[in-house]
């Protein structure tokens, strides 16, 4: 989900592949865009996927991508198969909401058109239904972790954690916390707990709580699957692993 820390769970594991000696080189234009820093992609094809897959063979470095596209048929192949694993965003969507009308803001002033034309609360709730369907399209996917932002983003030890059981790298969680700068690159709006609370009114709340009924009710049992996520492992990630270990 956007405006849910993405770019920070990206980070993190960014930086544990990099600290587990697995730079992440960008790849080709074709597979993301020109203008990319990072390895994002939307809605890779299967030949994307495909070459992206024989980068990492090559290498044996796997790579960490970013989407917030929908799970194409190329990309559940990956998870299907074990080629692949991922975690899943999500954030009260209250806390979205907020986001999305601090970014709108700061793009007007800036004569820029990201999330602009967002003004009030009632015009965020469509956009984030749709990307609340989505997250239920991944968090259905084998192998991919729901990852709530209240648990990652204000416990990035124990998020490293996780990443370390879910892919088998090493690494103490705190260690490599000292070399990871928890601001660079990451899109805060105001880092601040649970802000509907003082932010929203009542019926503002009210609202929310009333769009997205089912989804709170579901946020519990998405959280206890971060908190109890094991490693899942793949057979392509385990030949890499393998290889890696042979030649030390």
């Amino acid at each position: 989900m956007p405006k849910s820390g993405s770019t920070l769970a990206f980070r993190l594991a960014v930086h544990l592949y990099e600290w587990n000696g697995h730079p992440q080189e960008l790849l080709p234009t074709g597979i993301i865009d020109a203008d990319r820093r990072v390895n994002f992609v939307y809605r890779p094809s299967s030949e994307a996927i495909e070459r992206t897959l024989a980068i990492v063979e090559s290498t044996g470095h796997p790579l960490v991508l970013k989407t917030h596209g929908p799970p194409t048929p190329a990309m559940i192949r990956l998870l299907r198969t074990g080629q692949a694993v991922g975690h899943a965003i999500f954030r009260d969507p209250r806390e979205i909401a907020l986001s999305m009308l601090d970014h709108g803001a700061a793009s007007r002033s800036r004569n820029r058109t990201a999330f602009s034309n967002f003004r009030s609360l009632e015009q965020c709730v469509r956009p984030i239904e749709l990307r609340v369907n989505l997250f239920k399209r991944w968090a259905a996917q084998p192998g991919v972790t729901p990852w709530y932002y209240d648990d990652f983003a204000w416990d990035k030890a124990g998020a490293l954690v996780r990443l370390q059981r879910q892919t088998q790298l090493e690494g103490v969680a705190r260690t490599v916390l000292e070399t990871f700068d928890s601001q660079q690159r990451v899109q805060y709006n105001k880092a601040e707990k649970q802000r509907w609370k003082t932010d929203m009114t009542s019926d503002d709340s009210q609202m929310f709580e009333n769009a997205f009924a089912a989804f709170y009710a579901s946020i519990p049992t998405y959280r206890k699957q971060w908190r109890q996520a094991g490693s899942i492992f793949g057979p392509t990630l385990n030949r890499i692993r393998s290889r890696l270990t042979r030649d030390k």
